[in-house]
């Protein structure tokens, strides 16, 4: 006699692949995914592209980038008995909160992604609640990460569905652009694949003529160096005066290769409420923010992504978008800067605001 054919929940998958399939992503999207892909993690994508974009040196200082290169490009390394990869995605900004930005405004700029709590809080938060409830329904082992684990986060979301890698090196879904965050779980079950993104960048060009500073040195190819993101964010030294002219009124991040893309065009899905804008937080006053210590910029960015600067390189990046405003109010806030101890004690700082000052008065007497 043939023993009993076992029912239960943890072998559901090899009965009905296709249907625990289902079911999973089901779960994903009742626990508040906007998007969900799945992926066969045979095969890492993208990890030659990646190996190449490291040798190029285009990583900049992200030196942990090259540090975890080898697991980056094999799911093994970091889950060893990894058969799926599940990509997930939350979208962010509402309509209305991007704008492009304005050099000569008395108002700074601060990525849109970065204008309400920190995503990784939020997402994180979300992933071991969704991960534990995998478990408990489908059995098997679950590891996530949110943009900072060794995972080629874009990559996978191609081969998965959620979006293209586009031209300006951002994911691109057709039906709602690119303003989502993305998640990654690998799983040990085997899970049936989606078809993965198709390209429909075609021969539009426009994120790689808006960069005001000519960060892709081709198509598809993110120079970080020179990527005004990467400058107000992961750059902690000087930046080169030719550069700091270009970064315009931005203090953190950059949206300016979104903002012109087509697939943005239409009205974006209202963000997650736990990643909304705080108010405060689109388009700042830039007077309001010459003001900020230590203590006033961490309670002005509570729980932000925008702390990942850290307060000098904040104030820097402010002087600098003090240097691009307008004349008379940037040289009286660079003047009363310049009165500051921990300023004058500060090569970096006051390098950047005599920069700033000498772009002001060419401006003033080119007038």
């Amino acid at each position: 006699m043939k023993p009993p054919r076992n029912t239960s929940p943890h072998n559901k998958e090899a009965e009905e692949p296709e249907r625990s399939t289902e079911e999973l992503r089901k779960l994903l999207f009742d626990n508040g995914f906007d998007r969900v892909g799945f992926a066969d993690a045979q095969e890492t994508p993208g990890a030659e592209k990646f190996s190449e974009w490291i040798d190029r040196g285009y990583a900049g200082n992200m030196d942990y980038l090259a540090r975890n290169a080898q697991r980056r490009k094999n799911a093994q390394k970091v889950l060893e008995n990894v058969r799926s990869v599940i990509v997930t995605a939350i979208h962010y900004g509402e309509d209305g909160a991007a704008g492009i930005a304005n050099p000569s405004s008395d108002h700074a700029e601060i990525a849109s992604y970065a204008r309400g709590t920190d995503y990784h809080r939020v997402i994180e938060k979300r992933l071991k609640s969704c991960c534990r409830l995998l478990k408990e329904r489908f059995g098997g082992d679950y590891r996530y990460y949110v943009d900072t684990g060794p995972v080629l986060e874009k990559a996978w979301a191609q081969k998965a569905g959620i979006g293209w890698i586009g031209k300006n090196t951002c994911s691109i879904d057709s039906d709602n652009g690119s303003y989502f965050f993305l998640g990654v779980i690998l799983t040990s079950h085997e899970l049936k694949p989606d078809p993965p993104a198709v390209d429909h960048c075609g021969s539009c060009t426009l994120c790689l003529e808006a960069c005001p500073t000519a960060a892709f040195p081709e198509p598809y190819v993110l120079d970080a160096r020179r990527c005004i993101s990467y400058l107000t964010i992961e750059e902690r030294g000087e930046i080169v005066s030719e550069l700091e002219e270009k970064m315009e009124n931005l203090v953190f991040g950059c949206d300016i290769c979104q903002e012109v893309c087509p697939w943005n065009s239409e009205p974006r899905p209202r963000s997650e409420p736990d990643l909304a804008a705080r108010e405060e937080n689109v388009f700042p006053r830039l007077s309001e923010l010459t003001t900020l210590t230590p203590a006033s910029f961490a309670e002005r960015f509570p729980q932000s992504p925008v702390k990942r600067a850290g307060f000098r390189g904040f104030l820097r990046n402010v002087i600098i978008s003090l240097g691009n405003s307008s004349a008379g109010t940037g040289l009286e806030h660079l003047d009363r800067l310049a009165q500051r101890a921990d300023i004058q004690d500060d090569a970096l700082l006051s390098g950047t605001l005599e920069r700033a000052r000498r772009r002001l008065l060419k401006k003033t007497s080119a007038e």
